[in-house]
Formats: structure tokens, sequence, C-alpha cells
């Protein structure tokens, strides 16, 4: 199996480099645990979203434990807009292996669906502590699913109705059917 490190690096609108590049591992620097020792941190399908209500970035990406039977997200939160400066950083277990985390932007939580095997797991991240840099626990649920669900996802700075939910869909191709 070949290993390739993924790199990340912040760019100026003028193309100037103001970070990096570094490998995402380096953001979980001195955090302890899997997100910061892994072999296969950096291998980890990370993701970059924006939070535009916050203005504030969000990275993760996946890490196993030294013996290998604990999955792990390591998330890191941006304390500010500056994808640049400090990040509040978090490390979230799962009894299955996560592969191809969808990370989405809702006002009352960060959703993040995985793929793990014949099923999916969905969870809801507290986004209102993990933007103070307090603790932070997760909701998660799996159902029975061939394919990864996409939630829905905030885009802009206009928030949906108050109380609207996030909502995930999964494509079944076996059945020619959507799970909602």
């Amino acid at each position: 199996m070949s290993h390739c490190t993924l790199w990340v690096a912040v760019y100026s609108k003028t193309g100037a480099t103001l970070l990096g590049p570094l490998t995402t591992q380096t953001l979980f620097s001195e955090f302890g645990g899997p997100c910061e020792t892994s072999h296969n941190a950096d291998i980890g399908d990370p993701v970059v979203r924006w939070d535009s209500l916050a203005n504030r970035w969000i990275i993760n990406q996946f890490a196993l434990d030294e013996t290998g039977t604990t999955n792990r997200l390591c998330v890191a939160v941006s304390s500010t807009e500056d994808a640049t400066g400090e990040y509040y950083r978090y490390d979230f277990g799962y009894q299955h292996f996560i592969d191809h985390p969808k990370v989405s932007v809702w006002p009352d939580a960060y959703y993040a669906a995985f793929l793990g095997g014949a099923f999916f797991e969905a969870c809801a991240w507290d986004r209102n502590r993990m933007l103070r840099g307090a603790d932070a626990d997760q909701q998660c649920y799996a159902i029975p699913s061939p394919t990864i669900p996409i939630g829905s996802d905030l885009d802009g700075t206009t928030p949906p109705p108050r109380g609207e939910p996030n909502l995930l869909m999964a494509l079944n191709p076996a059945h020619d059917s959507l799970q909602y």
C-alpha cells in the first residue's frame, strides 16, 4: 500500500503563500493521542470547510490509535477567521472505520457523515462549544446504507429558518431509491 502525505497551505488573494505548505497532522502538534502520533493521520481524507456564520475554518482528518482498533476523527476549528492563526482541536472516536467524511455546517451543529461498510454513521458535533474552544461531545447514529449520505450545508451568510433541521440523504442504487 502506498502512502501519500497530505499538505495544507494558505494563500493570499494575490497568490502569496501565507502559511505552509505543512502536513495536516501539524495542526495537532502537541495535542497528544492518535491525532498527533498516528502514522496514517496524513492520509486520512482531510476536509476543509468554512463556517460563514461564525467566520471560522473547520479542518478534519482521520487517525487510528496505536493498536489500530479505535477510529478517530481529528477536528480543528479556527479561533478566528484567520486560517493561519490558532485552532481549537478535538478528537472524536468511532466504533467502525470511518471513510470519506462529509462535514456540513449548520447553525445548530457541525454534522459529519461517514461510510462504514454496509452502513453509514452520522454525527452532530456541539458547534457552539467548539466555537468557544470548550470541551465538546457528539451525538451519533448508524443506519444501513450502501453509500455516503450528504447533509444539508449552509453556504452564504443567510441562515435557514430558525429550527430548520439538517437533512441527510443517501442514494441506494440497489433499490433505486433515496434514503432521507
